[in-house]
């Protein structure tokens, strides 16, 4: 980064300008740290699902997952399959609800089954057709 300073200043006003240079070169800095910050902030650490009650992974692409973003917003993906309308898994404590949610699992147009997310960590899916059931889709914003 190159400075022009003119050659008429005096000692006293060059000091000044030099200050000014230093604290606006400090300001950008800290402005670019934030940034960075947020950035950092925004990658999405996906946790593998641990599957009880017969329900197992019906895809490995992408793994049945769960994430939460620098904002609270618990996601789900990946396939899963299992028998119906028994705890499938149960959510660690940041990730769950602020009260039981439920959930209508669609895949092409076809309404497959629900997913109930209770506050305290269980999930129960329910089914309607005997198939893989996709939790794409699922989301809402988590306890603090």
């Amino acid at each position: 980064m190159t400075f022009l300073i003119e050659q008429s200043l005096k000692p006293a006003e060059l000091l000044k300008k030099i200050e000014l240079i230093e604290k606006e070169s400090a300001a950008g800095i800290k402005r670019l740290e934030e940034r960075i910050t947020v950035l950092e902030n925004n990658v999405v650490n996906w946790i593998g699902i641990t599957f009880e009650n017969g329900w197992e992974f019906a895809s490995s692409e992408p793994i049945a997952s769960f994430s939460r973003d620098h904002i609270n917003v618990v996601r789900f993906r990946g396939l899963a399959n299992g028998p119906s309308g028994v705890r499938a898994f149960i959510l660690p404590v940041g990730y769950r609800p602020m009260g039981e949610a439920v959930f209508p699992l669609i895949q092409l147009g076809v309404h497959l089954g629900a997913a109930v997310v209770k506050a305290t960590g269980p999930v129960e899916l329910f089914l309607t057709e005997t198939t893989n059931l996709s939790l794409d889709g699922i989301e809402y914003i988590a306890e603090h």
